[in-house]
């Protein structure tokens, strides 16, 4: 499913919304929201089912993703802290900015928080490949698929940039968001096809 909508919007994403990664409230988008929803409950299924521990924070993360994707929350986050924390904005906002930051202000906030989450499923597949979980390849490479999403979003809010290059990462961006999900939900099938073996 993710080839085709995809392709999608490769063939038809710049003749009509509908199709275009790029806009919220489309098929991509809801396509998108579901599948982090599904995938995300099915870990916790699976957690329940095997007792895996280290499948929470990822069934968290992808429900958080889920929802986020619908009603937009990163997009908000800035604004939200500088609401109500106006000074300690203030100061983090300047001294990034100092550095040479023109990016999303919302991944100043929110990167650190995915990065330590996406270290601890990295970390805790590698500790699952020691135990011979099958899981940890479609880990490995959904901690590295969501990596290269911030990765992606920085380099692409960067101002700057052709609109046909902003077209291209964007592309890539989300692309690697839906690859990273379906690597995610892999490895949870991986791991509750082993439970349903006894092993």
């Amino acid at each position: 499913m993710d080839l085709i909508v995809l392709a999608l919007h490769l063939l038809l994403g710049y003749r009509t919304d509908f199709f275009n990664l790029d806009i919220e409230n489309n098929l991509p988008t809801y396509y998108q929201s579901i599948k982090l929803l599904i995938v995300g409950f099915f870990l916790f299924v699976v957690f329940f089912k095997g007792r895996l521990i280290f499948l929470i924070p990822l069934a968290i993360l992808l429900l958080y993703l889920g929802i986020d994707e619908i009603v937009q929350i990163h997009e908000n986050f800035s604004s939200v802290i500088k609401n109500h924390f106006p000074s300690v904005a203030f100061t983090i906002e300047n001294w990034i900015m100092a550095l040479g930051y023109q990016s999303s202000r919302w991944v100043i906030y929110l990167a650190p928080f995915l990065l330590i989450t996406l270290g601890y499923i990295f970390f805790t597949g590698l500790y699952a490949k020691l135990k011979k979980y099958d899981s940890f390849p479609s880990l490995a490479a959904g901690s590295i698929l969501f990596l290269l999403v911030i990765v992606f979003e920085v380099i692409n809010s960067w101002k700057g940039h052709s609109w046909f290059t902003y077209q291209i990462l964007m592309t890539f961006e989300e692309s690697f968001e839906m690859f990273g999900a379906s690597s995610f939900a892999y490895a949870g099938y991986l791991e509750y096809l082993k439970y349903q073996r006894g092993e």
